[in-house]
């Protein structure tokens, strides 16, 4: 199942109506962490930076890219 999928499936659809092809979708949910990661290190002023970029890292981990297969 790829992100897009998973997407769907919660109920937030609203938020791809910007976004129109499957393939864009799946690009901007693999990059969404990053974007938050971002934000949030924004926010908080780099202080935390390292904490950040490791939670960013295992939930780009747990994002199916598209193209992979997982059994």
């Amino acid at each position: 199942m790829i992100c897009t999928d998973r997407i769907l499936k919660s109920g937030t659809a609203t938020a791809w109506s910007a976004v129109s092809s499957p393939a864009e979708q799946d690009e901007e949910c693999v990059r969404g962490p990053e974007k938050v990661g971002d934000f949030i290190d924004d926010r908080t002023g780099g202080k935390h930076s390292r904490t950040i970029d490791t939670a960013v890292g295992k939930a780009q981990n747990l994002i199916e890219k598209p193209g992979d297969k997982r059994a």
